[in-house]
């Protein structure tokens, strides 16, 4: 075996020779073979070897890396995980904007939906409008829900439900944080949003209303899937 498992080269039995003494035809086959075996099993800089398996760069990182092409791996093969940092792809036009456009898909999926409203009380809703992107774990989401308080000083409050495939288990109301605006005359008035403590989670809104009319509430929160 030309190396020892971690990269260190030996040579082989009956080596080294020893001056004055008759050098052995067979002691020298086996150490040119095994000479030959080890550098055959090296990477040549010229890129004339195929790689054989996994390559340990025992921490160190890869530098002074040149134009990436259409042969560089996938990104779904590495393992990106919640404190990876892994750049985005330029998305100006050029031949790298499907590579971006694949990473995008992958690790930072979004997506429009429409929240269900439940435990409603003191406002008339309309139909909300939701959208929603995620990057690693942490969900953003953005909804736009028609209201009208049933009167000046009415306690609004309602849960609306996660994106369907990005819920969550929230243990503690802090889990899922946000803030909101309620845009009904003569408002506007500052919104609440946190967590329902559930599996999955919800988020709850809440705001006291200075008058009654007709408009909207938007909200924005941020949650972790786990």
């Amino acid at each position: 075996m030309p190396r020892n498992g971690t990269g260190t080269y030996a040579l082989p039995a009956g080596n080294p020779f020893i001056t004055g003494s008759v050098i052995s035809s067979t002691t020298m086959n086996n150490t040119l073979g095994d000479i030959a075996s080890a550098l055959t099993a090296s990477v040549a800089n010229d890129g004339q070897t195929p790689i054989l398996a996994n390559q340990n760069l025992g921490g160190y990182n890869l530098s002074n890396i040149g134009t990436l092409g259409a042969d560089i791996a996938n990104i779904a093969t590495l393992n990106v995980g919640s404190t990876a940092s892994v750049p985005l792809v330029s998305t100006t036009a050029n031949t790298n904007d499907a590579a971006s456009t694949e990473w995008v898909r992958n690790y930072a999926p979004s997506g429009i939906y429409t929240p269900t409203i439940s435990n409603l009380s003191g406002a008339l809703v309309g139909t909300p409008y939701g959208v929603w992107f995620r990057v690693g774990n942490i969900v953003h989401v953005s909804i736009n829900i028609p209201s009208q308080p049933s009167g000046s000083g009415a306690a609004v409050s309602f849960q609306v439900s996660l994106p369907a495939g990005q819920t969550t288990n929230i243990t503690t109301a802090a889990q899922l944080i946000g803030a909101g605006a309620s845009l009904n005359a003569p408002g506007p008035d500052a919104v609440m949003v946190a967590g329902i403590v559930a599996n999955p989670g919800r988020a709850a809104v809440a705001w006291t209303a200075s008058g009654g009319g007709a408009g909207s509430t938007n909200i924005s929160f941020s949650y972790e899937v786990h």
